[in-house]
């Protein structure tokens, strides 16, 4: 079995939708772990509902305030009981398959300690793959991604399974749990939800183990979704408060200047 955590802060339609595509996509026996993050009520009624109407295997966590993804993260980690956890943001829709994709590569190879999907959204910088930036989140349903995928002229050849990475996005990320509780669950040098995915990459390879994407698994990822109810102003607050942190620590390995370009491409094609 599988645990997936969702965390959400109110939008309750943006995760009913990913609810959705979870439920109808997954192959795997899954736990769904959803800490709703201080949501108000009318939201809050309308996931449960919505679970409850599904049928769904689920965890409901009600926090009375908005602390932010790590937090919550951490909330519905201490409500996971299974080896392989997913986390995964409420403004994505998976594919078929996406649970066995992902969590396979952990089971298969035990120098990879977490596993990512490719994705539509240049934010998601080394998992940004140009053939799905025009994909619309209303016809993923429809969409073969590995047809898709292994079809692109630019993608890898030889259709391999999964590629290493220096770095994955928090947007959707499969873990072991049991080496992700022994080195931390995300840093609190940094605040609300900016650089605490890639700092945990940075760890995992520090530690000697490495990163995957799963090449044959697309989640479509809206971007920004959880964090557009914050003021533009406060999230470049919070978003070169937490780089300079992060540059702190980590400028020193050797791919931080391709990790800098990653971002400022992502910068130049989805300004927030």
């Amino acid at each position: 079995m599988v645990d997936i955590v969702i965390p959400f802060f109110n939008k309750s339609e943006l995760t009913i939708q990913c609810l959705s595509s979870v439920i109808s996509t997954m192959t795997l026996d899954c736990v769904l772990i959803i800490v709703d993050d201080g949501s108000d009520r009318d939201h809050s009624e309308k996931v449960l509902s919505y679970l409850h109407e599904r049928k769904a295997v689920f965890k409901f966590l009600k926090k009375d305030f908005n602390e932010g993804f790590k937090k919550a993260v951490r909330a519905g980690m201490r409500r996971c009981e299974n080896k392989y956890v997913i986390l995964l943001n409420n403004d994505t829709i998976t594919t078929p398959g996406f649970d066995y994709k992902l969590t396979r590569l952990l089971e298969d190879f035990p120098d990879i300690k977490a596993v990512g999907p490719v994705s539509n959204h240049p934010t998601d910088l080394f998992q940004f793959r140009p053939i799905l930036k025009d994909v619309k989140f209303e016809t993923v349903s429809t969409i073969d991604d590995q047809d898709l995928l292994w079809n692109d002229p630019d993608h890898l050849p030889g259709k391999q399974q999964f590629t290493y990475t220096p770095y994955l996005t928090g947007m959707c990320l499969a873990i072991d749990r049991f080496f992700f509780e022994s080195i931390g669950i995300f840093d609190d040098i940094y605040e609300h939800g900016y650089f605490e995915d890639l700092d945990l990459c940075c760890q995992i390879r520090e530690k000697g183990y490495r990163l995957a994407i799963a090449e044959d698994c697309f989640v479509f990822h809206h971007g920004h979704a959880t964090y557009r109810q914050k003021a533009v102003e406060e999230k470049h607050r919070i978003i070169w408060n937490n780089f300079d942190r992060f540059t702190d620590r980590w400028s020193h390995i050797s791919e931080h200047n391709e990790l800098l370009l990653k971002m400022e491409f992502a910068g130049k094609h989805d300004p927030i």
